[in-house]
């Protein structure tokens, strides 16, 4: 099976370049189309709190390939307000609904759409994020929908 390019995210974190997404499949078809891609080879799995999180952890339990092997990113839906206090809640519950003990990605999901007066978009949950006790739980934490960066060094 070909090997899908990888990219060298600032932290050193490598990413598959592809990834499959799981945005607007219906529910009930979730799991087979993430089985069906992890079958042809992608790496990496794009999903997020589209009510499919579970889904999208069984394949990977089916699977039988390592975490190690496949890309997980997740987004935090900052539109649940209040977005700081969501942050560490969020998390915990795609790790739970994913079945995983790590994120290789945590998208800040459009953080523009939170007001600058708290220092910035969406700076309390990029803070709450980072220094969470969970956050070594995340291999890259930034966000998605803008142009705003925020890394962690990689786990080791």
């Amino acid at each position: 099976m070909p090997t899908i390019p990888t990219v060298t995210l600032n932290n050193g974190v490598e990413m598959p370049i592809l990834g499959f997404g799981v945005f607007q499949i219906p529910h009930e078809d979730t799991e087979r189309a993430v089985n069906d891609a992890l079958s042809v080879g992608y790496r990496h799995l794009d999903t997020a709190a589209y009510q499919n999180e579970e889904a999208v952890g069984r394949a990977i339990a089916a699977s039988a390939i390592p975490h190690e092997d496949v890309f997980i990113t997740t987004k935090l839906w900052i539109q649940d307000a209040p977005a700081e206090d969501n942050t560490r809640r969020a998390f915990e519950q795609s790790l739970t609904r994913l079945g995983l003990d790590h994120l290789d990605l945590y998208l800040i999901h459009s953080p523009s759409v939170t007001s600058t007066a708290s220092g910035g978009p969406c700076k309390p949950c990029t803070s709450k994020a980072r220094s969470a006790p969970s956050a070594s739980r995340i291999s890259t934490l930034t966000a998605s929908s803008t142009s705003s960066t925020i890394t962690r060094p990689p786990r080791r």
